[in-house]
This record gives C-alpha cells, sequence and structure tokens, in this order.
C-alpha cells in the first residue's frame, strides 16, 4: 500500500488502480470514505466498496445522501470531519477534484485540502487523490502538486489481461513492468517466480 498517514496525489487518466488501491485499504481492515461523482451502486459492484462510507457528489436534485458539490466547505467537510473523529486510522479518496474545481474554484478546493491536511496530522488519515494533470491548467496543477507528500504518475501504465499483481500493494500492472509504480517493488521477481512456477 502507499506510505499510511500521508497524502498521495495519483496522476491516472482513469482511476481503476486508485480504486483498487483504496479497496485494498478496506480488506485490510481499515476504515474508508470515498468522495466522488460515480454512482455509489457501480463503485460496489466493481470494486466491491460495500465497507466504505461514500459521500455522492452531484448537482442533481432530490438524491437522498448526495451532497451538492458547492457544499465543500460547508456539509461535506463537516461529514468528513465527522468520520475522521469516529476512526482511529482511515483512508478518504476523493475522486474527480477536477470536478470540484469546476464547481467551487481552486482556492476553496485548497482550503478544503488544507483543513484535511490539519486533519490528517492529528489522526493516522491516509488521502489519496487521483487526477488527471491534462484537464487542468498548468498553474493549478503546479500549484495542487504542492499539497500533496508524494506524486505517482501511472497514466503510462496499460492495464490487460496479462497483468501481474503486487504483493505488496496489490496494484496489477503489465508484465512489462519491471516495478510497481506505486509502492516501487520490484515486480520482475514477482514475473520470474510466476514463469518458474508454471514451467
Amino acid at each position: 500500500m502507499l506510505e499510511k498517514g500521508l497524502n498521495h496525489l495519483i496522476y491516472e487518466a482513469r482511476t481503476n488502480i486508485t480504486y483498487e488501491l483504496f479497496a485494498k485499504y478496506l480488506k485490510a481492515g481499515i476504515a474508508g470514505l470515498c468522495i466522488t461523482t460515480t454512482l455509489p451502486r457501480k463503485l460496489h459492484e466493481e470494486y466491491g466498496l460495500q465497507n466504505s462510507e461514500i459521500i455522492w457528489i452531484t448537482d442533481m436534485e432530490d438524491f437522498t445522501g448526495a451532497l451538492d458539490p458547492k457544499e465543500l466547505n460547508l456539509e461535506m467537510w463537516a461529514r468528513v470531519k465527522e468520520f475522521s473523529e469516529k476512526n482511529e486510522e482511515c483512508v478518504i479518496l476523493i475522486d474527480d477534484l477536477s470536478y470540484l474545481i469546476l464547481e467551487n474554484s481552486y482556492k476553496e478546493v485548497e482550503k478544503f485540502l488544507n483543513n484535511l491536511d490539519n486533519l490528517s496530522n492529528k489522526i493516522n488519515c491516509t488521502l489519496i487523490v487521483p487526477i488527471n494533470p491534462d484537464s487542468l491548467t498548468n498553474e493549478i496543477s503546479e500549484a495542487l502538486k504542492k499539497k500533496f507528500y508524494q506524486t505517482k504518475d501511472v497514466r503510462n501504465f496499460i492495464q490487460t489481461d496479462n497483468k501481474v499483481e503486487c504483493p505488496e500493494c496489490g496494484a496489477k500492472w503489465h508484465t512489462n513492468v519491471d516495478a510497481c509504480e506505486i509502492c516501487g517493488y520490484d515486480l520482475f521477481l514477482t514475473v520470474l517466480y510466476k514463469s518458474v512456477k508454471n514451467s
């Protein structure tokens, strides 16, 4: 897994790898909170996030439990704070940050991230934020990068049926990759072991 208790920014065109990592935390018994624009039912079916608390953000009205994206530093922050106070250790995933920036402005999102950073310093909270930097201006992308302890770029990795699972963090990679881009584990040894075992 990613280093616990720190803030991680993941450059990803789609969020498959990020959600797989998040699911790994849940399977390890760590409380999870997911803030997303994706329908919760779809996430449950695809990644098995039944044990995660999900805040579904949408500007569509009349959806029970959903939050307006403009409630970022009000109701949404109140729910994040309440969740963190109930759990000594937790992981928080914020999906579609570019949408929150669009709806609120970068300044408001920066305030939200600063509050999260202060919160994670008090408890053992791991923050994971996937984003496609191509969806942001260079200025915002650089400013955002400074808010995180670590930035990982996994856009160049293609997931196919011919992939290997990292035994350290659970991310799945194409077999031509030598090391896991998420945790640095030497995947070459895993591939070699599998080839010897199957021969």
